[in-house]
């Protein structure tokens, strides 16, 4: 409520605290200065930290001492990938494609853009192969088409696993023996790597892999 030693007949206490616009230090804020730096939570910058510094050099709202882009409006604070650099200033890289067209050299297609116009730079270092262990469960359990390996999700085409002991036990292709991916044919296989399977081996929609020994390689 208004304070009683304060002339103010109008009562107006726009902040709805106990203190009347007369007399409160703060009439536009109902917690007036919650982090103690002096300045009123209505005005402040940063009202969750203490700096007396409320410069906001691009004019977003948030004072420079708060904002993860001082330098780019981002009033929002977006930051995807949590790392304290907000989207709105974090440069982009975006390796489109790789390949190779009889030559020499890997042709790359990369996009690296800065939001503030910055010059970039940068090395891209190729590490080589690596394994990655996968685990495709047994069709027979379900029958359903997600019951399976899909290698490549941004393309058509799904391995899946089928094996009822003791009669069979085989990789296949789902759109050769099922109606799953539009049951359109994708993958074939042969036993061995694929650096190592030669050029005329006979490739198949599916393959047995009952027959050891374990493990052994498989080409799709």
């Amino acid at each position: 409520m208004p304070v009683p030693q304060v002339f103010n007949p109008d009562q107006a206490n726009r902040d709805g605290d106990r203190r009347g616009d007369a007399c409160d230090r703060c009439p536009g804020s109902a917690s007036d200065d919650a982090d103690a730096d002096g300045v009123c939570e209505d005005v402040d910058t940063c009202p969750g930290l203490f700096t007396t510094e409320q410069t906001d050099g691009d004019g977003d709202g948030l004072g420079d001492a708060c904002d993860n882009c001082p330098g780019a409006v981002n009033p929002g604070q977006e930051d995807v990938n949590h790392d304290g650099a907000g989207d709105a200033c974090q440069p982009i890289l975006v390796l489109a494609g790789i390949r190779e067209d009889g030559g020499s050299d890997l042709e790359v297609d990369a996009l690296a853009r800065d939001p503030q116009g910055d010059p970039l730079s940068g090395v891209i270092r190729l590490q080589g192969s690596y394994a990655v262990p996968i685990q495709v469960p047994n069709f027979v359990q379900t029958f359903d088409c997600a019951t399976s390996w899909d290698p490549d999700p941004s393309q058509p085409g799904a391995i899946g696993y089928y094996a009822e002991v003791p009669y069979v036990e085989a990789l296949f292709d789902l759109g050769s023996f099922f109606d799953c991916e539009g049951g359109q044919p994708v993958y074939e296989f042969a036993r061995g790597s694929c650096d190592s399977v030669p050029a005329t081996s006979y490739f198949s929609p599916s393959l047995d892999v009952s027959i050891g020994p374990y493990p052994f390689d498989a080409c799709a």
